[in-house]
Formats: structure tokens, sequence, C-alpha cells
């Protein structure tokens, strides 16, 4: 993840959301299980074509909306390596974060339509 502050006191964040076709890190399910999940291609491309629009939310607060798509601050794009996203934020909260270097990485939220679950070795 990039972080880029620009002259209008913003902040730009670049990088990527998720990588397609790697393991997350383990996750557990109360019925299931321990799990890993994997995105296979062309998922995002597919999701993003059918989206009317996609929000970025601070710490998947509803609350802390810091924009979308459709406000022309967030764009969303899936490559050879996965779901690539550029967003320009102005929440102080979020700047704040960003310049003692407290902004780590991405997460997301989904459901999926379609998914397989496979045993791939005694865990």
């Amino acid at each position: 993840m990039e972080i880029r502050k620009n002259s209008d006191n913003s902040i730009t964040v670049e990088g990527y959301v998720n990588a397609i076709c790697r393991d997350s890190k383990q996750l557990h399910d109360s019925l299931k299980g321990n799990f890993v999940e994997q995105v296979m291609p062309k998922v995002w491309k597919r999701a993003l074509n059918n989206a009317e629009d996609v929000r970025i939310l601070f710490n998947h607060n509803e609350k802390r909306d810091l924009g979308g798509i459709k406000d022309g601050n967030l764009q969303l794009s899936e490559d050879a390596i996965g779901l690539k996203v550029k967003a320009v934020i102005n929440d102080e909260e979020v700047r704040n974060q960003a310049e003692k270097g407290k902004l780590t990485g991405w997460s997301f939220g989904f459901s999926t339509n379609r998914d397989s679950w496979e045993k791939i070795n005694d865990d």
C-alpha cells in the first residue's frame, strides 16, 4: 500500500485489496472449523461490472463512509495480481493515521453468489 499526501491536504492511497488465487490467512467458522479463502480470477471484474457503487469505509464502519466510485474518489479494477484500488481520502482521522504510519492494509467485506469447499489437508 502506497500513501501520498496531496497539495489539497487529502491523501491518495493505492495498492491491492486482495490478490487472486492466493490463500487468505487461516480463518475460523464455528460450524465448519478452520478454513482459508481464495478468490478466483475475474471475480472482482464481474463484481465491479454488476455493482452500482462500491463504498470505502474506515474499519468497516458504515458511519465512517469515506466515499465511493460514484463520488469519484474511489477507483477499483482487477488485473493479473488482484483487486487494485486508488482512493483519495479527505477524512482528518484517516490522514492523521496515515501520517503516523498506522494505516497498514486493506480489508474488504463481501458476500458470495456461489462458493466451493474442498479439504486440502488434515487442518
